[in-house]
């Protein structure tokens, strides 16, 4: 047989025998409780609702709010609820159901709750929206739903519960309340029209609480004032909006309507447009009083409100009353009718456009023919004649002697009948008329031969209106006069003078040909290519008008042009040309041309250019192009500056021209005074300054020029050439790579981060070239690593500006000179200071202008003022002192590679009482250290500013103040060789 199995007894199995084999049991009502919250499927649907039952019958309300808040279906729950009589467990148990779980809560279930306090508590707590709303709607107590209203949780919950409210207390939240969308809703609840007005008009209430209330009334003042109340900014400009325009809609009243659109008219404002223009169409729409319309009209804003109200107005004489009240508008014109008017208006005073507009829409015969022979206005006579088609009025304008010259003329060209022009021919007094009639009779064709316009405008057959604001081309458009076709010539060198005397004239650069045709009446904007030709004067703007005058420098203008037809030359090139005959212009003055760069590119004037338009190649050309016309160019002011044009120029055909032309040998090295030398350690890259900011790399021995960096001056040269450090006018130090000068980096130098940028007075690179150190004025000195030039800590190491820096070539020891007169030592690379030396002159402190370690690191070399002295390194002892140089003056000193050579020189030799104050005063000279005995003076050596000796000590390298550099031999201190700047 099986085995037998064997069950374990739980409590449960007991509860369960207990409950249904053993009739004197009975269930407890936690016992009911337990089987109505259990979920696990024990016990059936039936028995759960059985046990709820049971735990009503016996009044259990803690443990029936038990099983509505925990039963794990929602039928047992519903039970538990509908047996809950107990108001605040009900409550408490709504408040606790999720929102997804709250069907259970229904309409029949809440109505249990009927204490003002429980419903409040669950419009602001339930965690069920639809308990919350539901306990919000249900709640009829006003001071409860008051505070609800101002601080419940939800905007929702606050709107159900001023939707409650009665009119007192929702007039007090529309003004008090702290946020707006729940003041604007309790304004709309409010009925009472006595508690609408008063909001309408109560100032400490927004604006948009007052509209809301304010629409709700049958008040035309409070309507106009909603209508009228225009936002602070666009978001209240939207918000009110929609209020404003149902104000417009029930406002009636006509004087405030028209109060409303002067008001809006006035007051627009480009940021406002768009909503303003909505207000003011909506406003017009509801005026009907034509003389109302115009008032609006004649205070409103120009471009955004006058379009939209002259729109409404048709009424003529209102449309008058505009242009008296000087409305220089002439769209006011183009909606009158009346001929009478529009004839007054056309011969009147008005601007000539808003006249010229009336004579165009004129259509009256005797009208025009008064308009024709009038002489004021040749514009709105021509206009007239256009209109003209009787043969006799034309023939009568023609011979009008009061008539302008051009209105007869174009009334002549318009008669076919041979006796009427027979009669003009014989009694007009006036000589191009009687011309005109005479060449009309013999049958010539105006049209088959080419004639310049000048001539044409001259002689009555055409009419041209010239603008333009560019400086590379003008616009003109023209009109015949002749009902024939034209050949219309503007040649190169007409002369285009503008009616603002403080803007170019401009003289056209090449031919250009229009044709008329017989059917043309007028041309479009024909663009001729022009040159300015006065340029210290402004651009042309758009306003500005030109006329055809006579050519200033007539002759050479006119060499000039006959020699550029047919010839492609550049803009630049012909500006320059013409620049330099109209205003003899040099190559400064050819800078005022810059080309600045936009989106599309443009040309414009301005005193600081981004880039200059004419350079040294298009001045050149220019030069070549005005010789070639026939120009003596060494007459003009720009031959002044063919040596520095010339050596800007590349290799060509135009360089060879200007050096045979300008009779030019070897350029100097610099055009400007040069201040620093620098030499690399293996003698095949020389480095020189100049004061103008400019840096150049020359190849040793030969002495070839390598390349040139504009705006920026030499520090220093890396020992073996691999770096060059460089400052510009805006106080950036620049690091770059050579040989190929390649910018590494560029940076502000700041004494301190945040600071304006310093001046970098002296720069050393160290023997190894991992960093360099810079000098500034302020008494610091910096260190930098190479080879990205990231900065490394900055030390105050003097009271003034650090003047002079070297390194030992072992690398060990720094050596600085300031402007304080203390030269000082320092270990490297931890920066410690070794040693403090003074130099003391006189009784003072002298700036130390120069400092050089000697090759074996066992001398350093200082010169200040007139004295260089040597002391022994490392201790700094002093070593002797050369005091040969009484000038008082700034010295130039330096010292040979292995420190046997010393060159000293003043920068300028003194004369008069200065020679009789330092009669001691020698020419530069090279002098034997260290005893300081003369070695060699050089020949016709003139003023030094700068000077390095080459590697091999057999070279003396000197720089003047001429721009010059010179090579000098050693020890006999002859010239070899002066560099070509060319």
């Amino acid at each position: 047989m099986p085995p037998a199995r064997y069950f374990p007894i739980t409590p449960l199995l007991v509860a369960l025998l207990a409950a249904f084999l053993l009739p004197g049991c009975s269930k407890t009502p936690e016992d009911h409780a337990r089987i109505a919250k259990n979920g696990s499927g024990d016990y059936s649907e039936q028995k759960r609702l059985a046990s709820v039952r049971a735990l009503a019958a016996a009044n259990e309300q803690t443990l029936l709010a038990d099983v509505a808040a925990n039963a794990a279906d929602a039928n047992t729950q519903g039970a538990a609820l509908d047996k809950l009589t107990d108001e605040r467990l009900l409550a408490d148990v709504i408040k606790d159901i999720e929102h997804r779980s709250d069907s259970i809560v229904t309409a029949a279930r809440m109505e249990k709750i009927t204490d003002p306090q429980l419903l409040a508590s669950l419009a602001r707590e339930a965690r069920s929206l639809n308990v919350r709303v539901t306990a919000a709607i249900t709640l009829g107590d006003q001071a409860l739903l008051a505070d609800i209203a101002r601080n419940g949780a939800d905007g929702l919950i606050r709107k159900r519960a001023i939707e409650n409210l009665a009119d007192p207390a929702l007039a007090d939240i529309a003004v008090n309340e702290r946020e707006q969308f729940v003041r604007v809703a309790a304004a709309r609840r409010v009925t009472d029209q006595a508690l609408l007005a008063s909001l309408a008009q109560n100032e400490k209430a927004d604006k948009l609480v007052r509209a809301e209330a304010g629409l709700r009334l049958d008040d035309q003042r409070i309507l106009a004032a909603i209508a009228k109340a225009g936002g602070k900014d666009a978001e209240e400009r939207s918000v009110l909006e929609p209020l404003r325009l149902k104000a417009l809609e029930r406002l009636t009243d006509q004087r405030a309507l028209a109060d409303i659109a002067k008001n809006v008219a006035g007051e627009i404002t480009f940021e406002s447009r768009k909503d303003d223009q909505r207000i003011l169409e909506a406003t017009l729409e509801r005026i009907s009083d034509q003389a109302a319309l115009a008032d609006i009209a004649m205070s409103a804003h120009p471009t955004f409100a006058f379009p939209v109200v002259l729109e409404k107005i048709t009424d003529q004489e209102a449309l008058v009353r505009l242009l008296k009240n000087n409305q220089a508008n002439d769209e006011i014109v183009k909606k009158l009718t009346d001929q009478k008017l529009l004839a007054e208006i056309a011969g009147g005073d008005d601007f000539e456009h808003v006249r010229m507009e009336a004579a165009n829409r004129l259509t009256d015969p005797q009208a025009l023919f008064g308009l024709a022979r009038r002489g004021k206005d040749e514009g709105i006579a021509l206009a007239a004649v256009k209109k003209i088609a009787d043969p006799q009025m034309l023939a009568e304008i023609a011979g009008d002697e009061n008539a302008s010259t051009n209105a007869r003329l174009w009334a002549l060209w318009r008669v076919a009948d041979r006796t009427l022009l027979a009669k003009i021919a014989k009694d007009t007094a006036d000589e191009r008329v009687r011309n005109a009639a005479s060449e009309k009779l013999s049958g010539a064709t105006p049209g088959t031969t080419p004639q310049t316009i000048a001539d044409l405008i001259k002689n009555g057959k055409l009419l041209a209106e010239i603008g333009g604001s560019d400086i590379q081309r003008i616009y003109v458009h023209l009109q015949k006069i002749v009902p024939s076709s034209l050949e219309i010539l503007i040649p190169a060198g007409t002369y285009f003078v503008c009616d603002n005397p403080n803007a170019q004239n401009m003289v056209s650069t090449e031919d250009v040909r229009i044709t008329l045709a017989e059917s043309q009446t007028k041309t479009g904007a024909n663009a001729i290519p022009v040159a300015c030709a006065n340029r210290p004067k402004d651009i042309p703007g758009g306003s500005d008008h030109f006329t055809i005058g006579s050519l200033p420098n007539g002759d050479e203008l006119a060499k000039l042009m006959a020699f550029l037809k047919g010839k492609n030359t550049a803009f630049a090139v012909k500006q320059a040309a013409v620049w330099i005959l109209t205003d003899d212009a040099d190559y400064e003055d050819l800078g005022k041309l810059i080309v600045r760069t936009t989106r599309i590119g443009d040309s414009r004037f301005s005193p600081i250019s981004e880039r200059r338009m004419i350079q040294e190649p298009e001045a050149a050309a220019a030069m070549r192009l005005c010789a070639d016309a026939g120009i003596d160019i060494k007459k003009k002011n720009i031959w002044s500056n063919a040596v520095h044009i010339y050596r800007e120029l590349g290799a060509g055909e135009l360089k060879h021209w200007l050096k045979e032309s300008a009779g030019i040998g070897t350029l100097p090295a610099h055009t400007i005074l040069v201040d620093a030398l620098f030499i690399s350690n293996d003698g095949k890259l020389l480095v020189s300054s100049a004061v103008a900011a400019e840096t150049k790399l020359w190849r040793l021995p030969e002495g070839a020029h390598m390349k040139t960096l504009r705006g920026e001056h030499c520090l220093a040269l890396s020992p073996g050439g691999k770096w060059l450090l460089t400052a510009d006018d805006n106080h950036k130090i620049k690091l770059r790579h050579l040989p190929d000068g390649k910018l590494v980096m560029s940076a502000p130098f700041e004494s301190e981060p945040g600071t304006l940028p310093d001046t970098v007075d002296s720069a050393v690179f160290s023997p190894d070239e991992r960093y360099f150190v810079t000098g500034d004025h302020r008494g610091n000195i910096q260190f930098w690593s190479l080879p990205h030039g990231h900065r490394m800590p900055m030390r105050q190491t003097h009271g003034d500006r650090v003047s002079a820096l070297s390194i030992t070539p072992d690398g060990r020891l720094l050596a600085s000179g300031g402007d304080d007169g203390f030269i000082k030592l320092w270990s490297l690379p931890e920066c410690a200071t070794v040693k403090t030396l003074e130099l003391e002159r006189r009784g003072k402190l002298a700036s130390v202008d120069y400092l050089a370690c000697s090759a074996d690191g066992k001398l350093l070399v200082s010169g200040c003022e007139n004295t260089v002295r040597l002391w022994s390194l490392p201790d700094g002892v002093p070593a002797n002192a050369l005091d040969k140089y009484r000038t008082g003056k700034r010295r130039e000193f330096s010292v040979s590679p292995n420190g046997k050579w010393l060159f000293a020189a003043s920068d300028e030799r003194p004369e008069g009482s200065e020679m009789k104050k330092y009669p001691e005063w020698k020419p530069p000279a090279l002098w034997h250290l260290p005893e300081g005995r003369l070695a060699v003076r050089p020949d016709a050596i003139g003023e030094v500013w700068a000077s390095t000796f080459s590697p091999d000590n057999k070279l003396l390298l000197t720089g003047d103040g001429d721009g010059n550099i010179k090579l000098w031999s050693l020890p006999d201190g002859k010239l070899i060789k002066t560099l070509d700047g060319e």
